[in-house]
């Protein structure tokens, strides 16, 4: 239970229903990351790749601290459940080098890649959303502003996600403007891997 399509009309029985659901986002949400700085890796495009790996970094200790949260209000472990696997790299792309990747091929799968990330984390604040109402409800104030938190980082992510976003379209996914990108957020989110890892 990790989609939204999933979780329209489900209602969780209790706080264990409500982590799991949060838990299998979140794992589904590391391999989503890993799985686009690989992508972003075969397509020489740094910044993109730098991006997600700060992404699938920092993610990782909020899921920890979800599992430790989950442990320290309930007094019992939270399992993983079954997550299904996502798949972003084309099976066809096995085949391939990155001397093959052809710019219209580069181009269209970073339009094709941005469209996927801005639907993941909308689609991951909207699920947070859910569960945090379900604790509210349930008078769960520690659970909720864990959960509350995640909703707070997620947002950062998107309007971050958006202004990038909006940038590309301006450019009209020009490559020539890809490119000149990549450096800047190689710096910038090369930083902020530092600063989780330490």
């Amino acid at each position: 239970m990790g989609s939204l399509t999933e979780l329209v009309g489900y209602e969780p029985k209790d706080c264990r229903e409500v982590y799991g659901i949060i838990n299998t986002r979140q794992v589904t949400a590391l391999m989503f990351h890993s799985e686009m700085a690989d992508m972003f890796g075969f397509l020489g495009l740094e910044g993109f790749k730098c991006l997600h790996e700060y992404q699938f970094l920092a993610e990782s200790a909020g899921h920890r601290t979800t599992k430790s949260c989950y442990l320290c209000h309930h007094d019992k472990i939270l399992s993983d459940d079954e997550v299904k696997s996502i798949d972003i790299v084309p099976d066809e792309w096995m085949r391939y080098t990155r001397m093959d990747v052809t710019p219209s091929v580069r181009r269209q799968h970073v339009e094709k890649s941005m469209d996927q990330y801005l639907r993941w984390e909308s689609d991951t604040k909207e699920i947070y959303c859910h569960c945090a109402a379900y604790l509210l409800e349930w008078h769960k104030i520690d659970d909720f502003n864990r959960v509350k938190h995640l909703i707070k980082e997620v947002s950062k992510e998107l309007a971050k996600l958006k202004e990038l976003y909006l940038r590309l379209r301006a450019s009209d996914y020009s490559l020539d403007y890809i490119v000149s990108i990549q450096k800047e957020l190689c710096c910038e989110y090369k930083c902020k891997s530092v600063s989780v890892k330490d």
